[in-house]
């Protein structure tokens, strides 16, 4: 027989007559009604904000190099290259210097001070050799780098900057090439030693004889380390021929009255 809307169901309580049979089914565990959703949209939007906040920033890169490390260049090559802009550097310097026009700019950059009564770098030490060596330098490696890309040849042993991460590059070793004489001059005159002069005798002769070929060389080596990723065998080769190259410039600038010595 056919059972009526308040039949009993077998094994179960008879339900009442006003209910109906629908309102004994469990709910779909997984609907959302409609006051639970608008619930949990703002508690997910809340949720993405704090995400969004707690969120760590990726750290910033090396100018120009991202994640550049020194097994990804040619040691040789980047050695090679700061000497050949240096050179390029050191001509356009040996010219700027012998002009009648850089005399102008021949201000001392200690401004005559002094320290323990002592002048600080001494006249020879002017502003004139900045003037025109670090934007020299910016020059020649703008210049190399773009002779590089064009040729193809050391495009991916060398730094992967752009022609304006190079000019920057040899700004910073332009200014460290020229900063890098000044503890050498400051000892000096420290030490009662004339400007452009070398000590008579002793074993403080062979020292400054040698940082005098040294000490510009460390300067922008130690620029171009802090810029940019450089192998131990750029500084290692660039200190070997360097000094030599270094010599022929101060050489060249006795030559034409600049210097009053040519080691």
């Amino acid at each position: 027989m056919g059972r009526g809307r308040g039949a009993a169901e077998p094994g179960g309580a008879r339900a009442p007559p006003h209910v109906p049979l629908r309102a004994r089914l469990r709910p779909d565990p997984g609907r959302v009604l409609d006051g639970e959703r608008t619930a949990l949209v703002a508690v997910g939007a809340r949720g993405q904000a704090r995400a969004r906040r707690g969120a760590a920033l990726p750290e910033p890169d090396r100018v120009g190099t991202g994640h550049l490390t020194v097994t990804d260049l040619a040691p040789i090559a980047c050695a090679l290259f700061l000497i050949a802009a240096f050179v390029l550097a050191g001509v356009a310097q040996t010219a700027w210097l012998g002009s009648r026009t850089s005399r102008r700019f021949a201000v001392p950059l200690d401004g005559a001070r002094t320290f323990r009564g002592r002048r600080i770098f001494g006249d020879n030490k002017t502003a004139r050799g900045f003037l025109v060596m670090v934007p020299a330098a910016g020059a020649a490696f703008c210049l190399l780098a773009r002779l590089v890309e064009t040729s193809g040849s050391l495009t991916r042993e060398l730094w992967p900057l752009t022609l304006a991460g190079y000019w920057w590059l040899g700004v910073a070793a332009g200014f460290g090439f020229m900063l890098g004489e000044l503890p050498n001059s400051f000892l000096k005159r420290q030490l009662g030693i004339p400007p452009g002069e070398a000590p008579k005798e002793g074993l403080a002769r062979p020292f400054f004889l040698l940082a005098d070929r040294l000490d510009s060389i460390v300067g922008l080596l130690t620029a171009v380390s802090l810029a940019v990723p450089t192998p131990a065998m750029t500084w290692g080769v660039v200190l070997v021929i360097g000094p030599g190259i270094h010599y022929a410039f101060s050489h060249l600038l006795f030559v034409v009255g600049v210097k009053a010595r040519s080691a």
